[in-house]
């Protein structure tokens, strides 16, 4: 359920749901925060949550591809970058009597090198360490992805 609340002079809508974090955004005005919460929620009932995030994110869509299309490709990977993502790559999804136990996963960890950037090692939303940030091949960079990243493609260049 959204709340909407004046904040600062701004309006902020906040959709906290059991077993997801909380997502919040600012606005001029309440009509507008309204909308985007119903629209948001709307979406998550779905299953289309992803999809709003990355059209607010301004994510080409067509750069986008869908879970079951693009885990035979890792295997092929030279490296895959993780951003920010815990329970969603963790190889424990696969293991039986895991707590996330046929979760699907995006198998980042069929790749030759992958490397994980995360802000710390938190767990995630399963509360459970993720096996792929452990494993020999895989490389942690810790802060901000947007500098991360930013830094990563200056020293390439």
């Amino acid at each position: 359920m959204a709340s909407i609340r004046n904040r600062k002079g701004k309006w902020q809508a906040r959709i906290t749901r059991k077993g997801q974090q909380a997502i919040a955004k600012s606005f001029l005005n309440k009509q507008d925060a309204e909308k985007w919460a119903r629209q948001l929620e709307s979406e998550m009932d779905k299953g289309c949550y992803t999809n709003l995030v990355l059209a607010e994110a301004e994510v080409p869509y067509d750069q986008v591809f869908e879970m079951e299309d693009i885990n035979s490709d890792f295997g092929q990977a030279d490296v895959v970058l993780v951003l920010g993502a815990n329970d969603v790559v963790n190889p424990a999804a696969r293991t039986p009597g895991s707590p996330i136990f046929g979760m699907p996963i995006l198998e980042a960890f069929k790749a030759k090198t992958i490397i994980v950037n995360k802000r710390s090692m938190a767990a995630g939303y399963a509360g459970l360490d993720n096996e792929l940030f452990y494993l020999d091949k895989t490389m942690m960079v810790f802060g901000d992805a947007k500098k991360v990243v930013e830094d990563m493609v200056k020293a390439v260049d």
